[in-house]
């Protein structure tokens, strides 16, 4: 069996994620010796196979190179001007109810690499993984933790230690007030995946306001480490995360000009309540939580 897996699959991303997912599964089923080829999508040409697979990105130009064409889109990166390619692949793989309302096809479902639970989660950190994803943007969390600070510090003295994750190159943050910096730790440096896991398994709540997401790789590892979830009330969170996740009330959705589906926007004061309500919970109630966040990740 020969495949190529096409995309724009770069280190540290979903998507990267997502061919690591897909490369382990064809090497599952069809065995050691199948051939996989790892094909950047702009290649005007690649080796002859079997299947391809695309991941995320389309180029029709590679059509004519495997038998048998597949894409795996995320909706919020999928262009309105590829909806033609739709019926000039064999199957079009979507990873959430919602992709299948938006753009049809075979409904797979997904899954993350497993980060494991720990023994013990702290409660008293919290991680926001934003990376490179600009739907990410953590912004709303630090004005949150910003309005609490000054309209209700015995709030703020509660609040858990914040591990903002993010690539200043894709999302760009501007320095932090001094006030807060006792409270927010800016991971702007490339973490290693080792740095990262164990950030994730220390913390016990993991927040991810994101604006769209074609699947929730963020937070499904969270899940798996066993993390509290405060999301954004997006339809690929409400699919993912358990029910009694805290949910952030969005302030508008709005039509995506150029992709898919909708991007929401958060109620910052919607957040700040949230927020304070975590600080409520007693430590039996957060440890139940943590728990059904790893059992519905497996």
């Amino acid at each position: 069996m020969r495949v190529n897996i096409i995309g724009n699959h770069k280190k540290t991303t979903g998507v990267s994620q997502d061919v690591s997912v897909i490369h382990g599964m064809l090497v599952h089923v069809f065995g050691q010796e199948t051939q996989i080829r790892h094909i950047p999508h702009y290649y005007p040409q690649c080796p002859e196979a079997e299947v391809n697979i695309f991941i995320e990105v389309i180029n029709p130009s590679l059509f004519m190179y495997a038998s048998k064409n597949i894409w795996i889109p995320n909706p919020e990166w999928t262009y309105k001007a590829w909806k033609p390619y739709l019926s000039m692949v064999d199957e079009v793989w979507m990873k959430t109810h919602e992709g299948m309302k938006l753009l049809k096809g075979i409904y797979t479902g997904w899954t993350s690499i497993d980060k494991t639970m720990p023994e013990v989660k702290h409660f008293n950190k919290a991680i926001v993984p934003t990376g490179k994803n600009i739907w990410r943007n953590p912004r709303p969390i630090i004005q949150a933790y910003l309005g609490l600070q000054k309209q209700k510090p015995e709030v703020f003295a509660k609040l858990p230690e914040l591990h903002v994750v993010h690539s200043p190159d894709a999302v760009p943050l501007p320095p932090l007030p001094e006030s807060l910096e006792s409270k927010i730790i800016l991971h702007s440096e490339v973490m290693s995946e080792e740095s990262y896991d164990a950030l994730l398994k220390e913390c016990g709540l993991c927040i991810c306001m994101s604006a769209a997401e074609g699947f929730g790789h963020a937070v499904n590892e969270a899940m798996s480490a066993g993390c509290v979830l405060m999301l954004s009330p997006i339809d690929a969170f409400e699919e993912l995360a358990p029910k009694d996740s805290l949910w952030v009330s969005e302030l508008k959705r709005t039509p995506h000009p150029q992709c898919y589906g909708n991007l929401f926007d958060i109620d910052v004061r919607s957040l700040a309540e949230t927020l304070e309500q975590y600080t409520e919970l007693s430590d039996y109630t957060l440890t139940r939580m943590s728990q059904a966040s790893r059992d519905l990740y497996e």
